[in-house]
């Protein structure tokens, strides 16, 4: 039996948290009339996908996709998705009362994002090494336990620094603490409310699922590389996925990018981000070796069943090489370089994980492995 998503305590931790349904109205379009943002601009022309099948196994596949996804939209927590293979979109839907001009946000999925940046850092040479410790590049994080964490180490969420809840916090008070970046009112200074909350609680390198651990790799970036991080990310990432519409990433007054869960595009945009990571991952290149290494597993997690690269999910549909990136209330990008194929949901309840998960991996199976070369 094809592995499921058994992650109980982080839907009984998301179900403390519900939200109403104008927040998640909000979240369908990345806050962007609510929170601060950093605006990344489309390009011209954009990165082409083509639509319908390109073979017979294609048109198989996308005929069961359909035929599954009928079942994922009898759950209203449904709003969009859409599958794409070797840049070609096969199926494509969304809820009847969802806008075409959705930029869903990608809540943790940003986590994965945060982590490709990493890699363009390293590349770029502005990271040394990913064995450097995170203070040599944030002295403001000189005694802290991030700061005496390596770069790898936080990649893998190792700074040991916090017990926290599945959601990536300390507890409640820190979780709605936060939760003014959604509303533009987040004034708090993310280093200084790290320092606060940094328990030492285990050693580097040990697992804890912690939204300080990517902030800590942003902060990193900038650092490194003296550029803000979402300048950053727009110059070295996003210009290179050739987008169809602007990208964002919300920001704290202070202009500190919520590296942990503010990135927000186009469903068709965020297919694209998926064609530009499997790309980067075919590359005979230093961004490309790294790529390959982030999404391989490099550990295992400790309350899901499946397994942990750098800032990325992998083991996550079994039997196939897929690995994830996943967010909040069931936001997925998943992607298979054997079979280049990418797989975007945006929900509103971790409710239909169980019929897009599976239904990747059933049509996973039904494709043969391309031979012809992407466009």
């Amino acid at each position: 039996m094809r592995k499921l998503f058994l992650a109980a305590a982080l839907l009984a931790t998301c179900a403390a948290h519900a939200q109403p349904a104008e927040w998640w109205n909000k979240s369908s379009q990345g806050f962007r009339s609510n929170a601060q943002t950093a605006r990344m601009p489309a390009s011209s022309p954009p990165r082409p996908l083509q639509e319908g099948a390109a073979s017979k196994d294609e048109e198989a596949a996308a005929a069961e996709f359909a035929r599954l996804a009928k079942i994922g939209f009898n759950d209203k927590a449904a709003r969009s998705i859409i599958l794409a293979r070797n840049g070609r979109i096969l199926f494509e839907d969304r809820a009847w009362h969802v806008s075409r001009g959705i930029t869903p946000l990608g809540f943790s999925v940003s986590k994965s994002l945060t982590g490709i940046a990493v890699g363009k850092a390293l590349c770029s040479g502005n990271i040394q090494s990913l064995d450097d410790r995170a203070d040599k590049y944030v002295p403001r994080l000189v005694g802290t336990s991030w700061g005496n964490s390596t770069v790898r180490q936080l990649l893998m969420m190792g700074s040991g620094a916090i017990r926290t809840m599945p959601v990536g916090w300390k507890d409640a008070s820190t979780s709605a603490l936060h939760e003014a970046i959604y509303t533009g009112l987040m004034k708090a200074d993310y280093v200084d409310a790290m320092i606060g909350a940094d328990d030492k609680a285990g050693p580097p390198g040990d697992f804890r699922y912690s939204n300080y651990d990517t902030i800590a790799l942003s902060l990193v970036v900038e650092g490194a590389s003296r550029t803000p991080f979402a300048e950053f990310f727009a110059k070295e990432i996003w210009a290179n996925v050739r987008s169809e519409k602007e990208g964002a990433w919300m920001h704290t007054q202070n202009n500190q990018v919520a590296a942990y869960v503010g990135f927000s595009a186009s469903p068709r945009d965020w297919v694209r981000l998926g064609f530009y990571v499997l790309d980067s991952m075919e590359e005979d290149s230093c961004f490309g070796r790294y790529m390959r290494e982030a999404t391989k597993k490099q550990l295992t997690a400790d309350f899901f069943s499946w397994s942990y690269g750098y800032q990325i999910w992998t083991d996550c549909i079994s039997s196939t090489d897929a690995f994830c990136f996943y967010g909040y209330g069931g936001q997925l990008l998943v992607m298979s370089l054997k079979k280049r194929l990418v797989m975007h949901a945006h929900s509103v309840s971790h409710s239909v994980d169980g019929v897009w998960l599976p239904t990747y991996g059933v049509v996973w199976d039904k494709l043969a492995v391309p031979t012809n070369p992407a466009p």
